[in-house]
């Protein structure tokens, strides 16, 4: 029995089958919380899958943190993250086509 789970950490939905303990694989969390069937809200279809590691990301963020002037602290500018992980933020995208007649006298 496929059951349908919620990471308490980063919100991805996670389904599962016949596992007892699991880790998110988008931010390695292992606290998930069942989530109950939705009706009337769409599934999502994709996920983007990072693509740097850690050692990208960090760089990343020292590059961030030095052009900020509100981190002129230099024990700021030059902080080491111990942990850094991705975080799953779910979007949903929309679309429609409308059309109508209509008639207009001037």
């Amino acid at each position: 029995m496929v059951v349908t789970f919620v990471c308490e950490q980063c919100g991805a939905g996670l389904a599962f089958e016949g596992v007892r303990t699991a880790t998110c694989p988008y931010c390695a969390s292992p606290s998930f919380i069942e989530r109950p069937a939705r009706s009337g809200q769409p599934d999502p279809a994709f996920a983007v899958a990072f693509t740097g590691d850690a050692g990208w990301a960090q760089a990343r963020l020292a590059a961030w943190l030095g052009r900020r002037s509100i981190f002129a602290d230099p024990a700021l500018r030059h902080a080491r993250v111990e942990d850094l992980r991705g975080v799953y933020l779910p979007a949903y995208l929309y679309s429609a086509v409308a059309r109508s007649d209509y008639t207009a006298s001037i």
